[in-house]
């Protein structure tokens, strides 16, 4: 397939880009920064000392915060930290699990279930909306409550709210004694995200641009994304982002446990050749025994003829490396959908089945 427009050619991205993702994937750093000021400024009304677990219950874009910090402070975490993914909350909540009620809309309707099993447990409840069903019930039941004022999201869509979730949800989690995080980490962050800009946005010729050198070589392939460790919420929010902004299928996988199965599956059918590429999320901070099992990893996929290109995170701390690769994902994914020619913001089969549901 032809390459649908230059990417190089800012004129054609803004005639394809109607609802302005563009901005919103700039914006990121500022998202996170006004995120982390108004969450800081909420006067905390419950007490949480006896939270045991935490479930944060989300779906889609709403849910890939918690994603991020779950792999990011799987080793800091001192009780269990899990993502509800539908109507039903976990049977073990009770009254001492904090439960994060998430949903950018307010209206996703397995949140607003998950709200009243959470409320017949006589869970812990925080909430974090830009408004809808889950604000008024969040100021009703007087639970804590992060409003996002979506500011720098012009685009509207959940995902393209990263810092406001991901720096949201930490916030709560400060406030409520669970994570320890300092304010000058911040800075770093979107010193971080600014980086990624400089180098990757629209002005930046593909010559010397990374993200449109890896979307160009994403064109009409299915990406395998290969992560381990912090990392592995990047994994899954990439290939959330792909799926919707790009409209094309992505799988993830996380080592070692990938090593135990996916290698044996590269060898058919036959066509996995032209079909596939594999990213590979490295980063330096890496136990050894897992950089080792990624050097063994990209030779296999070596012997098996498929392409695979590598990005490697860039930042001092961890929490600096998630967050390039969720500002360097998200210009990689936008280019995406430029070349297939595709507004990336629609997503006109997820309106659809929500449409039919409501019948």
């Amino acid at each position: 397939m032809k390459t649908m427009i230059n990417i190089d050619d800012i004129n054609q991205i803004k005639n394809l880009d109607k609802s302005n993702v563009l901005e919103s994937v700039q914006a990121l750093g500022k998202q996170c920064r006004q995120a982390w000021e108004n969450v800081n400024e909420i006067v905390i009304k419950n007490d949480y000392s006896r939270v045991d677990r935490v479930v944060v219950a989300g779906m889609g874009g709403s849910a890939l915060g918690a994603e991020i910090i779950k792999a990011l402070y799987f080793d800091r975490l001192k009780i269990p930290f899990e993502i509800s993914r539908g109507y039903h909350l976990p049977r073990y909540v009770d009254q001492n699990t904090l439960v994060i009620l998430s949903s950018y809309s307010g209206t996703t309707e397995e949140i607003l279930s998950a709200a009243g099993e959470a409320e017949n447990a006589g869970a812990k409840i925080m909430a974090i909306s830009a408004g809808g069903e889950l604000e008024k019930t969040a100021i009703e039941k007087r639970y804590d409550f992060y409003k996002i004022r979506p500011d720098f999201n012009p685009s509207g869509q959940p995902r393209m709210a990263l810092g406001y979730s991901i720096f949201g949800i930490l916030g709560l989690l400060k406030m409520a004694g669970i994570i320890d995080i300092e304010n000058g980490e911040i800075e770093g962050v979107t010193a971080v995200i600014e980086e990624v800009r400089k180098k990757n946005g629209v002005e930046i010729a593909t010559e010397n641009n990374l993200a449109k050198q890896i979307a160009l070589k994403l064109e009409n392939k299915i990406p395998l994304v290969l992560a381990a460790e912090h990392l592995a919420g990047n994994a899954k929010t990439f290939c959330n982002s792909i799926n919707e902004n790009a409209k094309t299928p992505a799988m993830f996988y996380l080592l070692p446990e990938a090593n135990h199965h996916l290698l044996e599956s590269l060898k058919n059918p036959a066509i996995n050749k032209n079909n596939l590429i594999f990213l590979l999320f490295l980063s330096d901070q890496y136990e050894p025994a897992i950089k080792k099992r990624f050097e063994i990893t990209e030779k296999v996929i070596e012997q098996n003829g498929i392409e695979k290109t590598v990005i490697q995170e860039n930042g001092k701390t961890k929490l600096e490396e998630v967050m390039w690769l969720v500002a360097f994902g998200n210009w990689v994914i936008f280019y995406l959908a430029m070349i297939y020619g595709v507004d990336p913001a629609t997503i006109p089969w997820v309106d659809y089945f929500k449409n039919e549901m409501k019948k």
